[in-house]
């Protein structure tokens, strides 16, 4: 079958829907490089505050301060498990599945384990000729 999207207008969204990819692509990369630049002021600042003991500081257009918080990372999977099935702390344990080795298992077993289901998802390639 003959490519007929030029002659019926998809082509042309075809073409945009790649400049638009395009141009998200330079605008990512621009907000890397500023990110970077961002990262490093935000060390600058926080080294000159600790060193001058501050807990907050103000420039012309914007102040800062310093907080701290407590982020939460487990250390054995296991017994952490374990005590949340055990004190019946469901919530604390995460919802999602791994899905690299489920689809693994049902590729090289034919079966999913208990509770889990797939759904289609239908995707759309863009490739630059």
């Amino acid at each position: 079958m003959a490519n007929n999207a030029t002659s019926t207008g998809l082509g042309v969204l075809i073409d945009s829907w790649y400049n638009k990819r395009e141009e998200k692509k330079d605008l990512e990369r621009q907000a890397k490089n500023v990110g970077a630049e961002m990262d490093e002021l935000k060390q600058k600042i926080q080294f000159r505050m600790e060193k001058a003991e501050l807990q907050k500081a103000s420039g012309a257009l914007a102040t800062v301060s310093l907080s701290e918080v407590q982020h939460i990372s487990v250390a054995d999977k296991q017994a952490f498990v374990k005590w949340a099935v055990e004190n019946e702390k469901f919530e604390l344990l995460p919802s999602s599945a791994n899905a690299a080795p489920i689809r693994h298992m049902l590729q090289e077993e034919n079966k999913l384990p208990p509770g889990i289901e797939t759904y289609p998802e239908t995707r759309l390639s863009l490739r630059k000729k």
